[in-house]
């Protein structure tokens, strides 16, 4: 893996290597980050993701659960919600 570098996710330090797993009962929403494409994520139907588009120019926000501007929802932002919700480990910053 190359250094480093918090606007490209692929370097991140995913948890479980980035893989999706559902865990919430079947009738609630759930989502997750795309490890690959800050403008997708993942939503679970009935324990299976579903890899779900933002629409164009977005990024998806997991801490309002939905797609945001950019001016919003920057990596810095998203890997400081990512590490303290133990989808990323350690900081590496």
């Amino acid at each position: 893996m190359a250094g480093f570098n918090i606007d490209d996710r692929t370097t991140w330090n995913w948890v479980n290597g980035g893989q999706v797993t559902c865990v919430r009962p079947w009738d609630e929403d759930e989502y997750h980050l795309n490890w690959q494409d800050k403008g997708s994520f993942y939503r679970c139907s009935e324990g299976v993701p579903y890899l779900q588009p933002c629409p164009p120019g977005m990024n998806f926000n997991p801490a309002i659960g939905t797609c945001d501007f950019p001016a919003s929802s920057t990596e810095a932002t998203i890997y400081d919600w990512a590490v303290k919700n133990g989808v990323v480990s350690p900081d590496q910053r």
